[in-house]
Parts: C-alpha cells; structure tokens; sequence
C-alpha cells in the first residue's frame, strides 16, 4: 500500500511528517491510535485552515475504524468525507476509493443488522 507521503503537496513541513506518522499507524493496522491521532486534527480545525487535510481527516478516520470493525462509524466518516468533496473532480483516484468504502460499510451494516 502506497501512503504517498512524497506525493503530498497539500502541507509541508512539521504538519506533513505528522500526518505521515499518522497515517503510517493504520499501516501498521493500529486502529484506536490512528483514531485518536485523526481526530486530533478534527479536534483543532483552525491549524488546518481549509487545505484538504481537513477533510481527508475524516476519510483517514473512517479506515481506523474499519480497522476496528466499526462500520457504522466508517460510513458516518466517509460520507462525511464525500460531503465535504461533493464538488471535487470525480476522478480523483481517493475519492472513488473512499465511495467505494462507503458502499462496502453499508453492506457490512446491514448484515450486522440482519444477523
């Protein structure tokens, strides 16, 4: 798996080895670290601004949960994700991915449901 730190241009500096090291947690599949770590960036919103981690934020929180086998709280993520790129180009490859991610979280809620 690709994390594409080095294809990053969003950030640089302190802010884009911070999000490395996050990122690099759900790698390592540490589901409640990385959750922890995501939400810090949700947490303090103003050090963000409005560049796009923001919102990958929510998109990178919803795969800790998933990693922690909460589906409910990975749809809630990624849809949240979708909302804030409804006007994004529809083929960036992240966002076909992250709708994906969707879909597959929804299923896997209704078969929780149903059993």
């Amino acid at each position: 798996m690709n994390w594409g730190c080095r294809r990053l241009t969003i950030t640089t500096g302190p802010t884009c080895i911070r999000l490395c090291a996050r990122r690099s947690l759900l790698a390592a599949h540490q589901g409640s670290e990385a959750a922890a770590e995501f939400q810090k960036i949700l947490d303090h919103r103003g050090i963000v601004l409005n560049e796009p981690i923001g919102a990958l934020a929510h998109l990178q929180l919803g795969r800790a949960y998933a990693l922690q086998g909460d589906s409910c709280q990975e749809s809630r993520r990624l849809q949240r994700f979708l909302t804030l790129w409804k006007d994004a180009d529809p083929d960036i490859p992240i966002l076909k991915q992250s709708q994906g991610g969707v879909r597959e979280a929804r299923a896997e809620q209704r078969v929780v449901q149903e059993g």
